[in-house]
C-alpha cells in the first residue's frame, strides 16, 4: 500500500499507529519495529519518517505468523 500527497483525515484515522499495531499484538513498539524492518509487516508511509499500518496487513501478518508462533511457545 502506498499512500503519496495529502491522505484524508477519514483515511488516516482507519490506519494504525506504531502503538495501536504494539496493542494488538502484546509487544512493544520496538518490536513492532523490528518487525516491519524485516519485511514481515508492511507500513505505508505517510509523510517522511510517518508510517501507518491498514487493518488488513496487520491480518495478513497474524494469519501468516500464526503458525511460527505457535510452534515457538512449545519449544
Amino acid at each position: 500500500m502506498k499512500i503519496s500527497g495529502v491522505v484524508p483525515k477519514a483515511l488516516l484515522d482507519q490506519l494504525l499507529t506504531y502503538a495501536d499495531v504494539a496493542h494488538r499484538l502484546q509487544c512493544s513498539e520496538r518490536h513492532v519495529k523490528k518487525i516491519k524492518a524485516r519485511g514481515d509487516l508492511r507500513a505505508a508511509p505517510i509523510q517522511g519518517k510517518v508510517v501507518r499500518f491498514s487493518n488488513e496487513e496487520l491480518q495478513r501478518y497474524l494469519s501468516e505468523d500464526a503458525p511460527k508462533r505457535s510452534r515457538s511457545k512449545h519449544r
